[in-house]
């Protein structure tokens, strides 16, 4: 039996599951109840506040992160490793599943927005309220990082599918007046600058 394809628009009002066996569960699970306590300080102290649930934040820094442990490199970054070397590009699964994909210029600027609202409390999806396709994400990597050697892109159906998720971002769009300045190829060529700025000991 096919499965109907679950709706991959993140909204504020959707109320979070979680997987408890993920090795990702006991780091969720201490987000949460941080949530949790802030909420309380709000409804004690009457203290402003705002939370915001935050997707894959994308930036050049942090190249690699940690894993049960150990270090591992970001996938994406693997890909644009390989465009700037002109290698192979494998397409895993579905190459249409889309994501959101925001730049860590726009959290900073829907944080500096929320500094200034006349609110007490605020709940906001992060991200550009747009998916980017895989394949259009591998496309991008080449166009903006690739050199004069041209990575070929390669399908490989039977491998696992990229995760599909877009952020709904109205509360914060009407809210703080938040519009994402980067789309995904600004984005990148902003990352090339800080690239051959060479500011980061990475």
């Amino acid at each position: 039996m096919k499965h109907a394809e679950v709706d991959p628009v993140l909204k504020i009002s959707m109320i979070p599951e979680q997987d408890y066996a993920d090795n990702k569960s006991v780091y969720i699970t201490t987000m949460n109840t941080a949530v949790e306590l802030i909420k309380c300080y709000n409804a004690i102290y009457d203290q402003r506040t705002f939370i915001f649930r935050l997707p894959t934040i994308y930036s050049w820094s942090n190249k690699k992160y940690f894993e049960d442990g150990k270090e591992v490199e970001k996938s994406w970054r693997i890909l644009v490793d390989q465009a700037l070397n002109g290698k192979d590009i494998h397409v895993w699964g579905d190459p249409n599943r889309a994501k959101d994909m925001p730049y860590v210029k726009d959290l900073c600027q829907m944080f500096f927005k929320a500094c200034f609202v006349d609110k007490k409390f605020g709940f906001y999806n992060v991200g550009t309220g747009k998916g980017i396709k895989l394949i259009d994400q591998i496309k991008g990597y080449i166009k903006v990082f690739g050199g004069s050697k041209k990575s070929n892109i390669l399908y490989s159906p039977q491998r696992r599918n990229a995760p599909q998720y877009i952020m709904d971002i109205t509360e914060a769009k009407q809210e703080l007046g938040y519009e994402p300045k980067y789309d995904f190829i600004s984005m990148l060529e902003d990352m090339k600058k800080e690239k051959e700025l060479d500011r980061l000991d990475l």
